[in-house]
């Protein structure tokens, strides 16, 4: 997890974006919906923390507030058309 922030610090220093990286969530989805969620063995992820994704979704809800800034989500979605 500390190399993909560390990449993601990185790339939008390149662009110049000051961006401020908070802590890291790793979500997990469930794959199936009659087994439930345990992320128990993934309690000690380093550099991350690890949330099931209703969990998330409460957290989103809570701490996003407004519009992200375009200078970030240009940088988002230039990662993203390069990774695909």
């Amino acid at each position: 997890m500390s190399l993909a922030r560390d990449r993601l610090e990185r790339l939008f220093a390149q662009r110049g974006v000051k961006a401020r990286f908070l802590t890291s969530h790793t979500v997990v989805w469930p794959s199936n919906t009659f087994t439930p969620l345990r992320l128990w063995a993934l309690r000690y992820m380093p550099g991350a923390r690890v949330v099931s994704s209703t969990r998330f979704a409460t957290l989103a809800k809570s701490r996003c507030r407004g519009v992200a800034h375009s200078d970030v989500s240009d940088v988002m979605e230039e990662l993203v058309r390069d990774a695909s």
